[in-house]
């Protein structure tokens, strides 16, 4: 536990009735039978990309740690996606996820059973901030999804005071954000980190994309996500500028990602995404099984506040009922991967 977090009572019976809701969700959108079982959010990929994360040289002592420490470069898979629970239509407004893997890393990392791994995940979403304080509003929160009355979660009370009128606000700037291709999309961690002995959220900015779209109508295809990164990195590469937000003060909350934090953005690192192809079936495949957890971690940049300790003990017990019912390992990749034939 960080000297930032404050754990309030209760938490881990919240967190694992979280766990128990998630888990029977999942089943019910899975029924016996079913392959491959899928994630219960960001169920839809785009495509799994080779990259390389290069940390910039002469960082300053407060930003150079982790995998900042020294300027280097990192191979990478990343997984854009959708957010929700199954396969459906691009066109459905709903966030984007972004999930990045960077390889050899070395330290040990965060969960017990994979302290020797060499990989490090950051996680990120097309929104700033996270649509609940807690985890036990993520219990109400989910509840009023899965019984298909969302509504219910924000309008909860016949006395407009009570409301959840900042949670509403985040949610509908969350699903109507329009997206045309994931390569030129800004992402944000939402939830903090450490950065060594501080604390920081991250953001991945996309560089030399074109200009934003704006109202232009979308594609057609449900499809057309994946399409227009296929598209882009047939005729050149992708970058992002990998930026942090350092906590300035106590005013800057770790235990609730409702609220955005105020202090500026530093550059660490450039993502590099070549051109390349990635939707071979092995490929492709590869991207269903591949788990992403922001405990993929090193200590520098453990997860932070209670949705993410939260995330550590439900992301990790959904990887491990989806490897086992589809037959497949539970491994982390090295890099050497080959996805051709």
């Amino acid at each position: 536990m960080s000297v930032f977090e404050k754990v309030p009572e209760g938490e881990g019976a919240a967190i694992d009735e979280i766990l128990e809701l998630t888990m029977g969700e999942l089943r019910r959108a899975n029924p016996p039978g079913t392959r491959p079982v899928l994630r219960d959010a960001h169920a839809k990929h785009h495509g799994l990309l080779r990259a390389e994360l290069t940390v910039h040289p002469g960082l300053p002592p407060e930003l150079a740690v982790g995998v900042f420490r020294e300027p280097r470069s990192f191979r990478a898979y990343v997984r854009f996606s959708n957010s929700v629970g199954h396969i459906g239509d691009d066109h459905d407004p709903q966030t984007r996820g972004m999930a990045i893997k960077l390889l050899g890393v070395e330290g040990e990392k965060l969960l017990e059973d994979e302290r020797h791994e060499r990989t490090q995940d950051f996680i990120l979403l097309t929104h700033s901030e996270f649509p609940v304080a807690d985890v036990f509003e993520y219990i109400t929160f989910m509840k009023a999804v899965f019984s298909g009355a969302p509504a219910w979660f924000f309008l909860c009370s016949l006395n407009p005071l009570k409301w959840r009128l900042r949670e509403f606000l985040i949610v509908y700037k969350m699903r109507a954000k329009k997206v045309h291709n994931p390569l030129t999309a800004p992402y944000f961690s939402a939830t903090p980190y450490l950065l060594g002995e501080r604390a920081m959220k991250f953001s991945l900015r996309p560089l030399d994309a074109p200009a934003d779209e704006g109202d232009e109508r979308l594609p057609d295809s449900p499809d057309y996500l994946r399409e227009a990164m296929a598209r882009t990195l047939r005729q050149r590469e992708a970058r992002f500028d990998f930026l942090v937000q350092l906590r300035e003060s106590d005013e800057d909350p770790i235990e609730d990602p409702r609220i955005p934090w105020r202090g500026p953005w530093r550059s660490v690192a450039t993502l590099r995404i070549p051109m390349q192809s990635f939707l071979s079936p092995a490929q492709m495949a590869f991207a269903e099984h591949l788990s992403f957890t922001s405990w993929h971690s090193l200590p520098e940049h453990r997860p932070l506040g209670g949705v993410n300790r939260a995330r550590k003990k439900v992301y990790l017990e959904i990887s491990k009922h989806r490897h086992r019912e589809n037959g497949v390992p539970r491994t982390e990749p090295t890099g050497e991967e080959s996805f051709d034939g």
